[in-house]
């Protein structure tokens, strides 16, 4: 969990920055966290599918069920006893590099190594490229 709080921290602080997060700061790093999250779990079960072990597939309407149960999960655990303030003022301490450039930069390298690994697996999962017989 630690990964998704140094990012849910940058993404946070972008947020901030934007100014469309006021009302509720705790939605804007949840909302980078998400997307990482969803794609960490399509990679998660392209190789466990590849492996045969489970196949994972959302119908279209439990996709929006899974999506806004997977909201709530993260909201609740960052909101709860105001985990998400622990979090800032944790990586704030530690963070000496103010810049908004370097959260920026933190988040697309993340989101770039997540989709690669993604598609890693799903070459994978379909036994293309490398992983053919």
């Amino acid at each position: 969990m630690k990964i998704y709080n140094f990012l849910f921290y940058h993404g946070y602080r972008i947020s901030k920055n934007s100014g469309n997060f006021d009302d509720f700061p705790v939605l804007g790093g949840i909302q980078y966290v998400i997307v990482f999250f969803i794609l960490n779990i399509a990679t998660i079960s392209f190789v466990l599918d590849g492996f045969g072990l489970l196949e994972f597939i959302l119908q279209p309407a439990s996709k929006y069920i899974f999506s806004g149960i997977l909201i709530i999960m993260l909201l609740f655990y960052y909101s709860y006893k105001s985990r998400y303030l622990q979090i800032i003022n944790e990586y704030e301490n530690k963070n000496n590099k103010n810049s908004l450039t370097y959260s920026v930069c933190i988040l697309i390298l993340y989101l770039v190594f997540s989709f690669a690994l993604l598609l890693i697996a799903g070459l994978f999962k379909n036994k293309d490229w490398i992983f053919a017989n």
